[in-house]
């Protein structure tokens, strides 16, 4: 763009939940105002059970060996309020009863990582948006979903050595202006403090440009231009299409190949019309997680940049 000034959009995650499949029809905990309109269709490793020991009766602990597909085993050490008598492992090993508590081997396993500061690494095997008018959610769009029923299948089948659990996600959109290059504003993680937020008041706007650029006409017109913005749900189709383009996860078919965001794409045009330049996808509230797919692997403290 001329004069070295940039329009930018940042995509951050507001709020998530992560649900088994078998949970998201009775999202009755779904906190109100929550609005997924995203949802990552994903997998663990699966664990499971291969024995347990009682340690100690005062207070109850029972020491969990747990392995994976692979046998690599670690033991585990739980608390629990009292000795029960009824204890068993179930026939595929995925869960420990003890008492009226049930176990998940997996579940235990990344409480366990948790503890310890080690990240939760999820495979990606499908990437969704909530398509339709604004009442519809992530919750709506997932009922009797034709992939996630085929990867929850092939889950149960052993022919994904996974169990699945589905992410469904909130996002909200910060749009920007920078003098700084694409390459600059990848090395941040977070937005550097030389830019300036189009939603700040017009005032604060022009003085930060006209500081910055010394240019009081170039300073106006972007304020003219910066007050008129792509439609907000022209955001969520751009972020689908840049998180599958980028993920590539294996049960997606649109958006996979070719580049994104795309000049052709009409249904986030209005980015091309204001003439942005850079697209980051900001995954960094998510916390101590990595996703990954047979393409890449990602920290979601790093964020995902593409420039128009």
């Amino acid at each position: 763009m001329k004069n070295n000034i940039n329009f930018n959009s940042e995509i951050v995650i507001k709020q998530y939940c992560i649900y088994r499949p078998e949970k998201l029809s009775s999202n009755d905990n779904k906190e109100e105002g929550f609005n997924p309109k995203i949802y990552f269709i994903c997998g663990l490793e699966k664990r499971y059970f291969s024995g347990y020991k009682i340690l100690e009766k005062t207070p109850f602990r029972v020491e969990l060996e747990i392995e994976s597909e692979k046998e690599d085993k670690i033991k585990i050490t739980v608390s629990l309020k009292e000795d029960y008598k009824d204890k068993s492992i179930s026939k595929d090993r995925r869960y420990l009863n003890i008492g009226d508590t049930k176990y998940s081997a997996v579940e235990v396993y990344n409480d366990f990582l948790d503890s310890q500061g080690f990240p939760n690494i999820y495979n990606i095997f499908y990437i969704g948006q909530a398509k339709g008018n604004s009442e519809r959610d992530a919750f709506d769009r997932l009922k009797k979903h034709e992939k996630l029923q085929e990867i929850v299948s092939k889950s149960n089948a052993n022919e994904l050595d996974y169990e699945i659990f589905v992410f469904v996600c909130e996002f909200t959109e910060r749009k920007f202006i920078s003098n700084l290059s694409f390459s600059q504003l990848k090395e941040f993680r977070i937005i550097p403090q030389n830019m300036v937020e189009p939603e700040k008041e017009i005032s604060d706007i022009r003085n930060g440009i006209n500081n910055s650029m010394n240019n009081k006409e170039l300073g106006q017109s972007i304020i003219k231009s910066s007050m008129d913005m792509p439609l907000d749900k022209e955001y969520i189709n751009l972020l689908e299409a840049g998180l599958i383009n980028y993920f590539k996860p294996n049960f997606n078919d649109t958006f996979v190949g070719g580049t994104v965001p795309k000049l052709k794409d009409k249904s986030y045009s209005g980015y091309y019309k204001k003439d942005y330049d850079l697209l980051i996808i900001n995954l960094s509230n998510m916390g101590n997680i990595i996703f990954q797919t047979d393409s890449v692997k990602l920290d979601v403290q790093e964020s995902i940049c593409k420039n128009f």
